[in-house]
């Protein structure tokens, strides 16, 4: 059971002075947020934000991400599950990489398979599985980086470090 704000898009959502889905929960409470097959959310700012509070991000196959997410401080869960992500330059899970502040972000990559560009910044974790992801973006920000089981991640950036 998820106590807080839970959103499930189906359609289209656009944010077209913010965010397209601007989840705000209390921050003893969290957010989850569905995007089911056929959806496409889009904003100004951002196409996903989350207030303080923690997290639960699921994009699954058949639904279209276009634009960045912020999710900003708590424990966040960003889940690309075969999901189509158009124009996002930034995937950003909040505060910082270090466990000690009890905040942990996690992005997961799961039977994805495509090239991302973005900023992947301030994620405690980063898996990637079931798929294969090709990364040309400006950097990963990540406490620690795992390919599991039948996944593949190949960095074409000159300036990889």
């Amino acid at each position: 059971s998820v106590s807080g704000l839970n959103v499930y898009a189906y359609g289209t959502v656009n944010g077209a002075t913010g965010a397209g889905i601007l989840a705000f929960a209390d921050s003893a409470d969290r957010a989850f947020v569905v995007l089911s097959s056929g959806a496409q959310v889009s904003g100004a700012t951002f196409a996903i934000e989350n207030n303080g509070s923690g997290s639960t991000i699921l994009v699954e196959g058949g639904a279209e991400l276009i634009g960045d997410v912020s999710l900003n401080d708590g424990s966040d869960t960003l889940a690309i599950l075969g999901a189509t992500l158009t124009n996002v330059s930034l995937l950003d899970g909040g505060d910082d990489i270090s466990t000690g502040d009890t905040f942990v972000d996690r992005l997961n990559f799961s039977g994805f398979t495509g090239t991302l560009g973005a900023d992947l910044r301030n994620w405690e974790n980063i898996s990637v599985s079931g798929g294969q992801l090709s990364y040309t973006g400006p950097a990963i920000d990540t406490g620690e980086l795992v390919v599991g089981q039948n996944g593949r991640l190949t960095v074409t950036q000159p300036n990889f470090v």
